[in-house]
């Protein structure tokens, strides 16, 4: 259930949570907005082919209206859904927080014994902050909520990792914590492709959106786009979406493939990505301490190998689930290219995201999902 968002945001976990869900309830009821209906029913059906999940229509207010009145506006469907849709015999899982509907439906499972998971997401990174006068209304609420507002006893808060769940446990309360559990971040393929020989020039492709923020990596994305440009052996391509004001501090050669950061349909953005050979995640070390990254797992799920610096999310992933990816940290510039070429350890790098991707999908996964169902 999410009656927040309109769109495609978040497709991937929510359709993942769907698929891992049918593979272990005899029923399963979705709520969502109507364009996002479709988009997930789209991602769930060609995965699963034909099923029987019932799709139910959140209608709310246009993107033009401010975001408050449509939160508010959410948690009120959200609510309405929770009491007439539900009883204590089903579980009802909310794919995403705001300001008003964490609360109103945490307040609806203590006095109804409903169970309910709650799927927690970016907005954990509040609950490190120290609060200031000028924190605005939706960053105090949900830090409140996170830190001072009890939990129900048939509720659950789910962190997408167990390096999440441990780096929260500082600022949680310990009887909260125990209705804190960890779950991997589900991620699947969207695009059946077989490994391609690596082109000239080698393509390198940056994914994910990027601005000047210590966690996004822009630093990074200069420094490695200065380092390869003046090689004709390589080209960096800008798939993600960019603020206007840095594209002119990236070198010319680097090719910018969404110009107009506008939004990219899957099929389209498959297809660029098809003709990648690379894809570089940029973030730093300081990045996903509260979060997983989706950039990362779409990169690992399109067979293309990543190059990455270490930072909080992608060491979790290859201490838990092996190692993948090139990591360039303290590597030269010669060095990265050699490795770059080399079509043995190309082979070699998709094999292993393979292997991390297969213990990640919604199949692998959905047992685990049950015993936590289990538990509530």
């Amino acid at each position: 259930m999410n009656g927040t968002f309109s769109g495609s945001q978040h497709e991937m976990i929510d359709s993942s949570l769907i698929i891992a869900f049918a593979q272990i309830a005899r029923n399963v009821e979705v709520f969502f907005q109507p364009t996002r209906c479709e988009i997930i029913r789209g991602l769930v059906n060609q995965r699963l082919g034909e099923n029987r999940i019932k799709y139910n229509k959140i209608f709310n207010l246009p993107d033009s209206v401010h975001v408050t009145f449509r939160e508010l506006i959410a948690a009120i469907q959200e609510c309405w859904t929770f009491l007439i849709h539900t009883d204590r015999r089903s579980l009802t899982c909310l794919t995403y927080i705001n300001r008003f509907n964490c609360y109103a439906l945490n307040f609806l499972s203590k006095i109804t014994h409903k169970p309910l998971l709650i799927i927690c997401h970016g907005e954990l990174r509040l609950i490190s902050q120290d609060p200031s006068k000028n924190d605005i209304n939706w960053v105090k609420m949900l830090r409140h909520f996170y830190k001072k507002t009890s939990i129900a006893k048939k509720t659950r808060l789910i962190v997408l990792g167990d390096h999440i769940r441990d780096n929260i446990s500082q600022w949680i309360p310990k009887t909260k914590m125990d209705k804190v559990i960890s779950f991997e971040h589900l991620y699947y393929s969207t695009l059946e492709t077989s490994i391609q020989p690596i082109h000239h020039p080698v393509r390198i492709g940056v994914i994910g959106f990027l601005k000047r923020d210590n966690e996004r990596g822009f630093e990074n994305v200069k420094k490695f786009a200065n380092n390869l440009c003046g090689d004709s052996d390589f080209e960096l391509r800008l798939l993600s979406s960019v603020e206007r004001t840095l594209e002119k501090e990236l070198p010319n050669a680097v090719k910018l493939m969404n110009p107009n950061s506008a939004f990219i349909p899957r099929e389209e953005y498959n297809k660029m990505i098809e003709e990648l050979d690379y894809i570089y995640c940029p973030y730093p070390d300081t990045a996903f301490k509260y979060t997983a990254s989706g950039a990362l797992l779409e990169a690992i799920s399109k067979r293309k190998p990543i190059i990455m610096h270490p930072n909080r999310y992608s060491d979790y992933l290859r201490n838990k689930f092996g190692s993948f990816g090139i990591i360039i940290n303290g590597t030269d510039c010669d060095s990265l290219k050699r490795i770059l070429k080399d079509k043995k350890k190309y082979m070699l790098y998709v094999q292993q995201q393979d292997s991390l991707l297969e213990k990640i999908t919604p199949e692998s996964l959905c047992q685990r999902l049950g015993e936590i169902c289990d538990t509530i």
